[in-house]
């Protein structure tokens, strides 16, 4: 079809103006035509002569794609336009031929060969954009359990991940992906790794894997099944293992051989405090408002980058007069600048984190406590006795210090807290509750939201 070049379309009413020259064919308006629609342009532009200067320009090019030389027929013009489209098709084949048959030139700075050899550069790479240190080492000790997992390659060879060459990687459905998760797998189900560990493992392996394609070692990716993120579960202490250790610590303390085990006992036990603030407060940091309340003004830690240098960036509440009477004890007599955690030195007891829980983890299992992250399970039983105290979950997330209060209500997932629930629905319909309810409060509490949330009104 080649109608006059402006066809103009009126949006609003659909018209079409066009105009058809008398190459298009008989029986075709020679004036410019007003069609109410675009259909009835379309049938009348259908009558037009299969022998168009378009359908002949696209008869040519079809001849020149499979034929050499031009037809005898062909006019100077149509052969020109014969031997430049086919000199244009045959360059486009050479320079495809050419990208294909090309091989990559190895370039200097990649002159690892398996997976061991990159891992070294993959860090310097990655402690740019990390600048906890804490989660570097997590990146580390994740790696070096993948990449010490004994593969079978389809050709028969088995040897450790870590000694694969780049071009022994499967990138295919059931390749080296999927065994990397099998094997985790098994050694989930025997007890070697716990399920939690096998998330972090392969999400670490997984970003491993990518630096490699984005560096230039591999042309793609392999293929894992999916892993599902495990819920958190943490298990409390009973009455029971919570006397277990203190006792023990208390032995250790009294003689002088280790004397940090019942102050992180004390301090995890009735302040909630985390692992990270534990290792980090110093003497100076402790407070004592009265005989039963005291605080903690917790330091400046990497990563609060507003916070101004030696600032506090929160409060741990001590209001516990067993911990107050344990923290006077223990305080006398040493330096303020101490850590409370510390060596004889005054330093602190260790210099990376993860090694407080180890510590502290080999001590539970020597006195029979397993299955126990000693942290978490602190401030588990911490949350769970106090919600048995005030019956207030907004009280134990103050406690915890948590932002959300879905992830306070993870900490109360324990049987323990079933029979504050039972004595508070045994008061329902009693006559003394409306009655209370009714009456005013003598004291009445103000509580200010800095933060209120807007709800929506249906």
């Amino acid at each position: 079809m080649s109608a006059f070049k402006t066809i103009s379309i009126f949006r609003p009413r659909q018209n079409v103006v066009a105009k058809f020259r008398k190459s298009d064919g008989p029986n075709l308006p020679s004036q410019t035509v007003l069609f109410a629609n675009l259909s009835l342009f379309r049938e009348y532009a259908r009558r037009i002569s299969a022998t168009t200067a378009g359908k002949l320009d696209y008869a040519a090019a079809e001849f020149a794609v499979d034929n050499e030389h031009p037809k005898p027929s062909y006019s100077s013009k149509q052969v020109r336009f014969h031997n430049a489209l086919r000199s244009a098709l045959l360059k486009k084949r050479e320079d495809f031929i050419t990208i294909k048959q090309a091989t990559k030139e190895a370039t200097s700075n990649l002159s690892a060969t398996t997976l061991d050899e990159a891992l070294e550069a993959y860090y310097d790479y990655v402690s740019i954009e990390l600048q906890n240190k804490n989660t570097l080492n997590t990146y580390r000790t994740c790696q070096s359990k993948a990449l010490d997992l004994l593969i079978t390659h389809d050709s028969g060879f088995t040897k450790r991940l870590g000694d694969f060459r780049f071009d022994e990687l499967e990138f295919k459905f059931d390749g080296t992906g999927f065994k990397i998760i099998s094997a985790l797998r098994d050694s989930v189900e025997k007890g070697n790794t716990a399920e939690a560990s096998l998330y972090l493992i392969q999400g670490q392996i997984k970003r491993y894997f990518k630096y490699l394609q984005l560096k230039g070692y591999t042309e793609n990716v392999p293929l894992y099944p999916k892993v599902p993120q495990p819920k958190p579960e943490s298990v409390p202490f009973t009455e029971e293992e919570l006397d277990t250790f203190e006792s023990n610590a208390r032995e250790l303390y009294e003689s002088g051989k280790e004397k940090n085990f019942l102050r992180g006992f004390y301090l995890a036990r009735f302040t909630g405090a985390r692992v990270h603030e534990i290792a980090n407060l110093q003497i100076k940091h402790w407070f004592k408002d009265s005989s039963t309340h005291s605080h903690f003004k917790l330091p400046k830690a990497k990563g609060y980058k507003l916070s101004e240098k030696g600032g506090s960036v929160g409060t741990l509440y001590a209001s516990n007069d067993i911990l107050i009477d344990f923290l006077e004890k223990d305080f006398e007599g040493r330096d303020p600048e101490e850590f409370i955690l510390a060596k004889p030195s005054g330093a602190p007891w260790f210099s990376v984190l993860c090694t407080y829980t180890n510590k502290f983890s080999k001590k539970l299992n020597k006195l029979g406590i397993f299955d126990r992250q000693p942290w978490h399970a602190f401030r588990h039983t911490g949350a769970i006795e106090l919600f048995e105290i005030t019956g207030d979950i907004y009280i134990v997330k103050t406690f915890l210090r948590h932002e959300l209060l879905e992830t306070t209500k993870r900490y109360l997932n324990s049987n323990r807290v079933n029979h504050v629930v039972e004595e508070k629905q045994n008061q329902l319909g009693k006559k003394w509750v409306k009655n209370a309810r009714n009456q005013e409060p003598k004291n009445k509490l103000i509580v200010i939201n800095p933060k209120p949330k807007l709800l929506e009104v249906a």
